[in-house]
């Protein structure tokens, strides 16, 4: 049984704001700024090339913990893996479309479809890699 960490529901408790993915390389990760990018980016269908969408906020610890675990992992597999930073505080309905209850919450998506989704920081970048399906 795999334990998941997340913030959400009555129990969500602002944290120290330290900015998710601070000081870290970006290939890969793209931060959305409309939801007209959001939408652009999802109905992308490369194949081979997974598309995971990240809903998080500032005040989470658990999206501090697996920011940086994406962000390495998108930059390991250049071409490979496609990071959409949603910070559901800036985009709430973006937040509420994908019932974003609990975050951090990733949602992978084909041919601009929701494929697959996860409440929750896995544990390790290992545990993330193979939900991703990523070597």
């Amino acid at each position: 049984m795999m334990l998941l960490v997340s913030c959400g529901g009555e129990h969500a408790k602002p944290a120290t704001a330290v900015p998710v993915g601070a000081g870290l390389p970006t290939e890969g990760v793209l931060e959305i700024s409309s939801i007209a990018q959001f939408n652009a980016e999802i109905a992308r269908d490369v194949p081979g090339v997974v598309v995971v969408a990240d809903f998080h906020a500032e005040w989470c610890g658990p999206c501090r913990l697996l920011s940086p675990d994406l962000v390495a992992l998108a930059t390991a597999h250049p071409g490979k893996l496609v990071v959409l930073k949603v910070d559901i505080d800036q985009h709430p309905q973006l937040a509420a479309r994908f019932q974003a209850e609990s975050i951090p919450l990733l949602v992978t998506f084909r041919a601009g479809k929701e494929s697959a989704r996860q409440v929750g920081y896995p544990g390790s970048k290992e545990r993330l890699a193979a939900w991703l399906a990523l070597p």
